[in-house]
């Protein structure tokens, strides 16, 4: 049983159909000959799917190859000379991209996972002759919580600053306005949303001119290289069928949640009341348990979470995400995640949680 589609979803059924339509149309949609036009236009058809998606002009898309490559475009390609405030619970692709900058700085968050307003408001009115850039994540993906979209980018635009939003845990919950809510680059990652891996996006609002990560003659030369013609298909076909795919039904969450911590003892999930959080993205904590020795324990069983972000696996430091909002260090390897749909009916719902409760009672016992 898959819970861990805060990583990766699986091709949506339209997806997997577009691909095997298009898998003989091989040509470089650089080239000028028939072949070539043909995979041009439903390439720049494409592109206009994911416009009208974020409710935006297929102008301002550029495809990358990942979420990664499209926050790595747009930071390392403003002004080295700008502030760069991050929120330290970003993706790691932001973060460290931030942190090479010569001027960066990490935003103060509440414990309970959002932006502290109060503090960013405090630090930017210190700032009188610099530029900032303020990156950060619309919603995290490794406990669920959304930011104030409209009031971070009301209060950064109000100092004439530069917003950089990574959307990629914020689109497979909620429709992107990026003409309402003014952000001047949005980011996010095509296989969040049933697509093939291997494709991101950058959609700008923005007139500030970026240098080129990868040089070359695509994507307006900003991002050069043949583009993924069969991962941009399989994108222009997800976004224009994967919010009738989706659940808006919480109750099943909800029960999860609730059935978690009614059955296993001294366990609790992280921001588990928050008043804006994607509920089918959890993160629970049972106490004297290693979440990766769990993690074995359900997989062995059939049922695959994780233990946070995926681009983080195999690293032995704690989650900036969880220290970040002052989670007790003793607790944080003791986390495992768990991301769903919402379609997952109750008896299988039952099964996970049953198995949940024997391993994290194995794991105790022999702790």
């Amino acid at each position: 049983m898959y819970l861990d589609n805060a990583a990766t979803t699986p091709l949506l059924p339209e997806v997997k159909q577009t691909i095997v339509d298009w898998l003989d149309s091989y040509g470089n949609p650089s080239s000028v000959h028939a072949e070539g036009i043909t995979v041009k236009k439903k390439l720049e058809e494409c592109r206009a799917n994911v416009a009208e998606f974020l409710n935006g002009n297929k102008e301002n898309v550029i495809f990358t190859s990942s979420g990664s490559a499209s926050n790595n475009l747009v930071i390392h390609g403003l002004n080295d000379n700008y502030l760069y405030l991050y929120t330290p619970t970003c993706h790691k692709s932001m973060r460290l991209a931030c942190e090479n900058k010569p001027f960066h700085c990490a935003v103060q968050m509440t414990k309970k996972g959002y932006i502290d307003l109060d503090w960013v408001k405090q630090r930017i009115n210190k700032i009188h002759k610099q530029k900032i850039v303020f990156c950060y994540e619309m919603t995290n993906s490794e406990i669920g919580v959304c930011q104030s979209n409209e009031r971070i980018i009301e209060l950064i635009k109000n100092k004439n600053g530069i917003v950089v939003a990574d959307a990629t845990a914020y689109i497979p919950h909620f429709k992107l306005y990026s003409n309402q809510l003014g952000a001047d680059f949005y980011t996010f990652s095509a296989h969040k949303i049933g697509a093939l891996k291997g494709v991101g996006v950058v959609y700008y609002n923005s007139m500030e001119e970026l240098k080129p990560l990868i040089f070359g003659s695509q994507e307006k030369g900003l991002f050069g290289g043949t583009e993924n013609v069969l991962g941009i298909i399989s994108l222009g076909t997800a976004v224009r069928y994967w919010y009738k795919h989706v659940s808006k039904n919480e109750i099943i969450s909800h029960y999860l949640s609730d059935e978690v911590l009614r059955n296993i003892p001294d366990s609790y999930e992280i921001a588990d009341v928050m008043e804006h959080k994607v509920s089918n993205i959890m993160m629970f904590c049972f106490r004297g348990v290693r979440g990766d020795e769990l993690l074995e324990l359900l997989n062995e069983d059939g049922f695959y979470v994780s233990t946070g972000s995926a681009c983080n696996v195999g690293n032995l430091e704690l989650s900036p995400t969880l220290l970040s909002i002052r989670v007790p260090e003793s607790d944080i390897p003791c986390c495992i995640r768990v991301s769903i749909t919402g379609n997952e009916s109750y008896s299988e719902i039952k099964k996970f949680i049953n198995s949940l409760k024997i391993n994290v009672e194995k794991l105790r016992m022999f702790s």
